[in-house]
């Protein structure tokens, strides 16, 4: 299920098929291949385009608790495997700490996708995120 917490600040709220309810706090994305000039992807490429990937959001949100959902690798060219067109990045959080004598919990999801244009934000992410198992994968913060 996905809402809007209120119109006059609004928040866009996703219930988790764990149980959670996640706050989206900030959500980016880039083209996969960006700034490759020339060649073609490869192993060796997509490995470090993912491990990148794990530390993007670091220069805007901060040192986070990360999980990357695995992307579907397009072989159908064995000698240049490639990734989804575009990585996306969400940044969550939940009112609902791990460890009571925390505030809360958070998690930025790092994903790739063909088309993120078709349909509206709010389902790209929930699409994505909607079937991580919370508890295990979030980090507890404080204010």
């Amino acid at each position: 299920m996905v809402c809007l917490l209120n119109t006059i600040s609004p928040t866009l709220n996703i219930q988790l098929d764990c149980g959670q309810s996640v706050s989206v706090e900030a959500f980016m994305y880039d083209l996969t291949y960006a700034g490759l000039i020339e060649g073609a992807p490869n192993e060796r490429l997509n490995t470090w385009i993912m491990e990148r990937a794990l530390t993007r959001h670091q220069a805007l949100w901060g040192e986070r608790q990360i999980h990357m959902v695995q992307p579907a690798i397009d072989v159908s060219d064995p000698a240049h495997p490639s990734l989804p067109r575009l990585n996306l990045h969400v940044w969550l959080t939940c009112s609902e700490s791990i460890n009571p004598m925390c505030d809360g919990s958070q998690l930025v999801v790092t994903w790739f996708d063909d088309e993120c244009h078709k349909q509206p934000l709010a389902e790209v992410i929930s699409s994505a995120i909607r079937h991580l198992p919370w508890k295990q994968l979030a980090c507890d913060f404080d204010y």
